[in-house]
């Protein structure tokens, strides 16, 4: 008779006697060479999981952590794996405002059974310290494809998210200046818009002005011409007289050019001076000139030389007025 609750013992005869001993056993290293293999996998696996820089953890359908690794443990605050385990969001150190939103996304994510890639977060580290991060979640299928859990990954991008907002604090200091450069431009635009405007009209009274300045000199001087020219046919005018009439005749001729070309500089401003082209004695204007030029010179007890040159042309064609202009400012100066 065998005890059928025991793998081995004793061998009994019909009367209740020893008679031997009976043992039954059976081959398990297969058994244990699977478990140690499964064993060897995990242990290789949480050292793969512990080596990803990034944090991972993993959840049941109650939002649950069921598993993490090392950088998920240091970023919670707590010492190893084990003691995450059975915690939720609700237990770590981040807010309840935080917990509630990576539970709501969990439920969002198991619910449509679909990752979510690049989510942007909040979350107050262990040490108090605000961090952003950015998560990655997926839900975890059983063989059956259902949905037991969910699986996730995020990485600290407070570095980055600080450099985006300086950035943007920047462009927004940018604008700022571009703005208000802008509006000066438009001032200074304004601005010489006025300066324009009045530059125009005071050019134009300047207009005004030379021509009725010139209309007003122009009066007398002709008076003083004509009364020179009624001497110079007088009879009873001798060479003397002539000569100095001569000469204020052709002063108050050039006199006269000059106030011309006083109502020329408008023209000249305008685009719209014209040479008056003739043929004239060279040496006769530059006589003139002298002549008219004598009397200043023997007032400031200076002498006046003048000595032409043979070998200039007798005649010339120009601008006698303006040429003639230009000899005297020279010689006056």
């Amino acid at each position: 008779a065998i005890n059928p609750g025991n793998s081995g013992g004793p061998l009994l005869n019909s009367q209740g006697e020893v008679i031997g001993l009976l043992g039954i056993y059976q081959d398990i290293t297969a058994q244990r060479e699977a478990k140690q293999k499964l064993y060897e996998s995990k242990q290789l696996l949480q050292l793969v999981l512990d080596t990803i820089p990034q944090s991972v953890f993993w959840k049941d359908t109650n939002s649950n952590y069921i598993g993490c690794n090392r950088s998920f443990v240091k970023d919670a605050g707590f010492k190893n794996p084990e003691q995450i385990i059975g915690k939720d969001d609700f237990d770590m150190p981040w807010t309840r405002e935080e917990a509630e939103f990576y539970r709501q996304y969990d439920r969002k994510i198991m619910s449509r059974d679909q990752a979510e890639l690049g989510i942007v977060e909040s979350q107050r580290n262990a040490e108090g310290k605000l961090t952003w991060i950015e998560t990655n979640k997926a839900p975890i299928h059983n063989q059956q494809g259902k949905v037991i859990g969910i699986l996730g990954t995020f990485q600290d991008i407070t570095p980055k998210k600080e450099a985006e907002q300086t950035l943007k604090r920047i462009n927004e200091k940018l604008e700022e200046r571009v703005q208000e450069r802008t509006f000066a431009l438009e001032d200074s635009n304004r601005a010489l818009e006025q300066a324009k405007e009045k530059a125009e009209v005071a050019n134009q009274a300047k207009s005004i002005f030379l021509a009725n300045m010139s209309h007003e000199l122009r009066t007398p001087l002709n008076v003083i011409l004509g009364f020179t020219q009624i001497l110079l046919r007088d009879k009873t005018t001798n060479l003397s007289q002539q000569e100095k009439l001569n000469t204020i005749q052709r002063s108050g001729e050039h006199l006269l050019s000059l106030i011309n070309d006083i109502l020329d500089m408008s023209k000249i401003e305008a685009g719209q001076m014209n040479l008056n082209k003739t043929t004239f004695s060279l040496v006769q204007m530059l006589e003139s000139i002298k002549e008219m030029l004598l009397l200043k010179a023997q007032q400031k007890n200076i002498d006046l030389l003048f000595t032409i040159d043979f070998k200039l042309p007798e005649f010339i064609r120009t601008d006698q007025q303006k040429l003639r202009q230009v000899l005297i400012n020279l010689l006056t100066n």
